[in-house]
C-alpha cells in the first residue's frame, strides 16, 4: 500500500470521528437520491466508470448520463475515491458516507 493511501485513509478515519453526525446525515441524504444510492450499491469494489454508469443506469432506470454526470460531485464531496482518468476511471466507495 502506498503512503498516499494511507494517507487518505487516515485522513477518513480522523474526518470520521471528528464529525460523526455530519457524516450520518450525508449518508441518508445521498441515499434518498436514487441515482447516489445505486452509485454507491455498485461500488464496493472498484468498478470502471463505463460499466458502472450502465449499471446504475439500469438499477435507478436512468440514462447513464445521468450517472455520469453525478460522479464529479462525490468525488469531490469524498464519498468515491477515483483512480485513472477520463475514459478509463475506475471508482470505488471511499467509506466516508
Amino acid at each position: 500500500m502506498a503512503d498516499e493511501e494511507i494517507l487518505h485513509r487516515l485522513d477518513l478515519i480522523q474526518a470520521q470521528l471528528a464529525f460523526t453526525p455530519q457524516p450520518d446525515q450525508a449518508r441518508e441524504t445521498s441515499r434518498a437520491d436514487e441515482v447516489i444510492a445505486a452509485i454507491l450499491d455498485e461500488t464496493g469494489q472498484r468498478v470502471a466508470s463505463p460499466e458502472l454508469q450502465k449499471r446504475v443506469g439500469q438499477k435507478a432506470k436512468t440514462s447513464a448520463r445521468t450517472a455520469r454526470d453525478r460522479l464529479p460531485e462525490l468525488v469531490g464531496r469524498c464519498v468515491l475515491a477515483v483512480r485513472g482518468a477520463e475514459r478509463r476511471a475506475e471508482y470505488r466507495r471511499a467509506g466516508l458516507v
